[in-house]
């Protein structure tokens, strides 16, 4: 069943993995396809170690509260990973494996970890993955909803 999940979710990134740019896209504000699908993310700047300066993006997938009908293509807890340019370079399922996509969308698998591991893996570092907010306000309920460099 996992692994039937797995390819499930492979298969509705893989088609727009290289192609995604979210620079692309018109603003959230005025596009509400993109709109759609970002509702109920949280989007983190990485950095490693003590650089200051961003590697790439991660973006969470939340529960969508009860009683809110939203369809999207990624159930909570699914992580998506993205290089500078927000293209999605690789995701987290909700089960902890890591999948990291070449230039054409091709899926390759880095098996099982926690997210740490894991980053690290997709953006070739030997440090530690540290995750910033990029909504003002959010680091504490990132905090408080474990995600931190920690937590994650």
């Amino acid at each position: 069943m996992r692994t039937f999940i797995v390819l499930l979710l492979l298969s509705a990134l893989g088609a727009c993995a290289s192609s995604h740019k979210a620079s692309d896209a018109a603003p959230a504000g005025n596009h509400p396809a993109l709109s759609h699908e970002l509702a109920w993310t949280h989007t983190h700047e990485i950095r490693f170690g003590l650089a200051s300066e961003v590697s790439g993006y991660l973006v969470e997938f939340l529960r969508v509260p009860d009683g809110l009908e939203l369809k999207r293509e990624f159930p909570a807890g699914t992580v998506l990973l993205q290089d500078i340019d927000f293209l999605t370079v690789g995701m987290i399922t909700p089960g902890r494996e890591g999948v990291s996509f070449n230039p054409q969308g091709d899926p390759r698998s880095l098996g099982h970890g926690g997210r740490d591991q894991l980053v690290m893996a997709m953006f070739g570092s030997t440090e530690r993955p540290r995750y910033t907010s990029i909504i003002p306000g959010m680091e504490d309920h990132g905090r408080r909803q474990g995600l931190t460099s920690s937590g994650l």
